[in-house]
């Protein structure tokens, strides 16, 4: 007895080798019906497990085929890719049927996730940790550079007003103190100070 609706087959990859030379595995499904006026054929000639002993060895050569000429990341994340896949395999398969005059019908091919294996997946983390944690190292680099930039700016700045002002040199330090204990000082912040060269505080 045969069912004439449409049945799906599966067949799962484990390790499969892409171009790039990586691991991935996954399942693809195929399905068929067979045509109610001629189950008697396909018995004779193919016997009841002539999906097994015909389909399945043909069906799997050219998933694995046409798997192998595209890299791991092409077929993890472009959906595209799988699609053209789907297609070319189904006309394979049909192309296959017709020349050995099976009486059946191949629907449509369907491809599941594709996934690495766990050590594809944990190379893949920690490359990224490293390129985070190198981005990280850039940034900070530049926000180094930035600030060195900002202090040399500044300094060349009271340079300048110091000679413009005709500044000793302590006489600036003193007056940037000053400016110093005044922004505290407008913070609510108490200073005890002991004694200053020409500065004299009272809070």
């Amino acid at each position: 007895m045969y069912k004439t609706i449409p049945i799906t087959y599966e067949e799962h990859f484990e390790n499969l080798v892409t171009k790039d030379r990586n691991p991935i595995s996954f399942s693809v499904y195929i399905k068929i019906s067979v045509r109610s006026d001629s189950a008697w054929y396909l018995n004779k000639k193919f016997s009841a497990e002539w999906y097994k002993m015909n389909n399945s060895p043909r069906f799997r050569t050219i998933i694995r085929d046409k798997a192998s000429q595209y890299d791991m990341f092409q077929l993890t994340s472009q959906r595209e890719i799988l699609v053209k896949i789907e297609k070319e395999a189904l006309d394979e398969m049909i192309n296959y049927s017709n020349k050995i005059v099976m009486p059946i019908t191949n629907e449509e091919v369907n491809i599941g996730s594709v996934q690495p294996t766990q050590k594809v997946l944990d190379e893949i983390a920690n490359t990224a940790a490293r390129v985070q944690n190198k981005n990280t190292q850039i940034a900070e680099g530049q926000a180094q550079d930035e600030r060195k930039v900002a202090e040399e700016k500044r300094a060349i700045a009271d340079m300048a007003y110091k000679n413009k002002m005709g500044l000793t040199t302590d006489q600036f330090v003193q007056l940037q103190a000053i400016k110093m204990y005044e922004t505290a000082a407008g913070q609510g912040t108490t200073m005890i100070f002991g004694s200053v060269p020409g500065i004299t505080l009272n809070k």
